[in-house]
């Protein structure tokens, strides 16, 4: 089950729209942090409804918005506001101050916690890994990149994720059982690129059929 949703204010709640599908086409403007956050009220309660797609439209939204706030208006024009790894490195280079910064990573990581839901695990990883880049300290973050790429087998990612969420929070048990899990799969499944090999240089010609690179 991915972890809980960052809630908001109930005050923010009420004052966000309803309807998701209403604001789905609609690009970014400038608005406040105020009214982002009751961008992600309104689509935390479509998520908490089970309405899982709607929620992802109302978080698409808000990234939006959140982009357009950030991100320099001469970088914007340039970067790809659907690619989650493009805004996510436009936002870090922006260094917008803590606040703005972890709302932007929760708009990311609660989207990835939808797709989820959706098992949609490829566009969940890229949304918790974005979540991830722009505030490193995001626990949820971590745990659900690292879901995500459990599902698809994908077992050193999904590791690699469960180390930094573990010491975020080296008490919570599904990081570490996740984290235990992912060692033991490691250790038959093929994960991490092997590191490339240094030649062997010899004076000689070795007897011994190692191969011109050595042993591995």
């Amino acid at each position: 089950m991915p972890p809980a949703l960052n809630r908001s204010s109930s005050a923010a709640a009420a004052a966000a729209p309803a309807n998701a599908k209403m604001y789905s086409a609609q690009g970014p403007h400038v608005v406040g942090l105020e009214e982002i956050e009751a961008l992600k009220a309104s689509a935390n309660n479509l998520f908490v409804e089970g309405k899982f797609g709607q929620a992802i439209i109302g978080y698409s939204y808000a990234i939006k918005q959140m982009a357009g706030l950030i991100v320099p208006s001469a970088r914007r024009a340039s970067t790809n506001l659907d690619s989650p790894s493009a805004v996510a490195s436009a936002v870090r280079d922006a260094k917008p101050d803590p606040r703005t910064a972890q709302l932007a990573a929760i708009l990311y990581s609660n989207r990835a916690a939808a797709y989820l839901k959706l098992e949609k695990y490829d566009k969940a990883a890229l949304d918790a890994g974005a979540a991830s880049v722009i505030d490193g300290s995001n626990f949820k973050a971590w745990l659900r990149k690292a879901m995500a790429h459990k599902e698809v087998g994908q077992w050193y990612e999904c590791h690699m994720a469960c180390k930094a969420a573990t010491r975020l929070e080296p008490g919570n048990e599904d990081a570490r059982s996740l984290f235990e899990e992912s060692q033991y799969k490691m250790g038959s499944v093929p994960h991490a690129p092997a590191p490339q090999p240094q030649p062997v240089l010899e004076s000689q010609p070795s007897k011994k059929k190692f191969g011109l690179f050595g042993r591995r």
